[in-house]
């Protein structure tokens, strides 16, 4: 079986492949179930490409297709229903079956499917309508509340789930050898925003050990009540570090998911970058100068400095020097 497109939510076109293993005589009948999570039309429209004799009909009834006429069949048959409704999130889905009959009158199958539950479909996400996030500080290094921006397209039932997939604090970049994430591993704390109106959120944050890998964050009880697609909602997520650094990180991701962890939509490659570099405390930065102390003496100063971000390998330092200060 194919199923094209075959995202969540789609009308699309199912192509079935079928080998029977007995002659399939004039008058039989051809029944094809369909799993529950999938919406067969009532008036079909079936496209018959191969293996038929005749010309046959088809129709439905309770997401039972029902092929009649065109046989005898002796090497199987192919054909395609179009205009089926692929189900609402992206299920690895069981219950396809087909059985042959002799006529129509028949209740004994004379070939099906070789296992009684049928066989299996995995079904595609969709891209979420618009998602984003967006700091309260844009200062390098500080601890902010980060609002996810999402728009679905689809519909996220009562009981869904939203991920946050972020990169690490730290990176290769950075030439740290135990990065570090931007939020602390277990419980954190999650608020229902603009378009919610959950009172208890819970989030949990997953540090992947791999310093290749990305971290995410687990929203659970957003959803009290189903979010239809194109309806915007916003979740703000406390203790947040930004990064570390003005670059933009740009591999920050979205999902929505089923209440039994089936994604939904999602939007990949979010970029955010902080705007401001961090400002020194002055108790984190000293000037001392070295004997002589007099003036217009060459002498030696040595500044200690204390950062609060790291400093990449090949990083520079620039320190402005006052233009009554002559330096060699």
């Amino acid at each position: 079986m194919t199923v094209a497109p075959s995202t969540i939510k789609a009308f699309a076109g199912y192509s079935f492949t079928i080998d029977t293993s007995t002659i399939i005589p004039s008058g039989g009948m051809l029944t094809l179930q369909f799993p529950s999570d999938v919406v067969l039309p009532a008036n079909p429209s079936c496209v018959f490409q191969f293996g038929f004799t005749g010309v046959p009909s088809c129709s439905a009834n309770n997401n039972l297709l029902k092929i009649v006429g065109g046989f005898p069949s002796l090497n199987g048959i192919r054909f395609r229903i179009n205009n089926v409704q692929n189900p609402g999130s992206a299920l690895n889905l069981q219950g396809f079956a087909f059985k042959f009959y002799s006529s129509t009158a028949s209740t004994t199958p004379i070939d099906s499917s070789l296992s009684s539950s049928g066989f299996f479909f995995q079904y595609t996400t969709d891209t979420l309508l618009s998602g984003d996030a967006m700091a309260s500080s844009w200062v390098v290094g500080d601890y902010s509340t980060w609002t996810l921006k999402i728009t679905p397209k689809n519909q996220i039932p009562a009981g869904g789930i939203v991920k946050f997939f972020m990169p690490k604090w730290i990176d290769s970049t950075l030439h740290s050898i135990t990065p570090l994430s931007m939020l602390p591993s277990g419980s954190n704390t999650c608020t229902a925003g603009t378009g919610l109106t959950a009172s208890s959120i819970s989030c949990t944050f997953t540090r992947d050990p791999s310093p290749t890998a990305i971290d995410y964050l687990t929203i659970n009880n957003a959803f009290s009540s189903a979010v239809p697609g194109n309806n915007y909602f916003e979740i703000k997520i406390a203790n947040f570090r930004n990064m570390p650094t003005t670059r933009p990180y740009t591999n920050f991701e979205i999902w929505t998911y089923d209440a039994n962890g089936y994604g939904i939509d999602n939007l990949k490659a979010i970029e955010v970058g902080m705007t401001t570099p961090a400002t020194l405390p002055s108790t984190m930065a000293s000037v001392i100068i070295e004997a002589p102390t007099t003036v217009d003496a060459l002498t030696t100063y040595l500044f200690q400095i204390f950062v609060q971000n790291p400093i990449p390998m090949g990083g520079t330092i620039r320190i402005r020097i006052p233009q009554t200060i002559g330096a060699t």
